[in-house]
């Protein structure tokens, strides 16, 4: 395979999103599109690794290229990363809630052992610690949103990466 042909196969694994690719290889996005055009090629030891980068996704997925990307290495990208992950789960947890304070509640029970409100207890902190959750990432990534790196759009010739035809 080729330096371009290599390229392309790795966006149309990563749904064409260069950016994600660049921040990964350290190299900018002009240099991969002059790759692409093919106005310059890639070195022999870029080549090799793009290459062994592309087999890794082929063989693991589409999760080799989220964990490879530094974007996801930013701490509130990786708690919300966590929070998507594990809201099943919270979700779960409230609906069995409601479950069991819906039948402890129907059977006419005495409330004086407190189950039905202990349970609501339990549904209403974590349906709170969600909410809350989710407000301080959205609040934090608008106050110090993830920044590409400079390096990310320079036009100029990287010669690690590339070598002109």
């Amino acid at each position: 395979m080729t330096g371009h042909e290599t390229v392309q196969e790795l966006l149309i694994e990563n749904d064409g999103d260069i950016e994600q690719l660049a921040r990964i290889f350290g190299c900018s996005i002009s240099t991969l599109k002059r790759v692409l055009n093919k106005e310059t090629f890639l070195t022999v030891e870029a080549l090799s690794e793009f290459k062994e980068f592309l087999f890794a996704v082929k063989i693991d997925g589409k999760n080799i290229l989220k964990e490879n990307d530094p974007r996801n290495d930013y701490w509130i990208i990786k708690y919300k990363n966590f929070l998507n992950k594990y809201i099943y789960w919270a979700g779960g947890l409230v609906i069995l809630g409601v479950l069991i304070g819906a039948s402890v509640g129907s059977s006419g029970g005495d409330y004086s052992e407190g189950v039905v409100p202990f349970v609501g207890t339990i549904n209403l902190f974590n349906i709170v610690l969600i909410i809350l959750s989710y407000l301080f990432v959205f609040g934090i990534l608008k106050i110090w949103p993830y920044q590409n790196p400079e390096w990310l759009y320079i036009e100029n010739i990287n010669p690690i990466f590339e070598v002109l035809i």
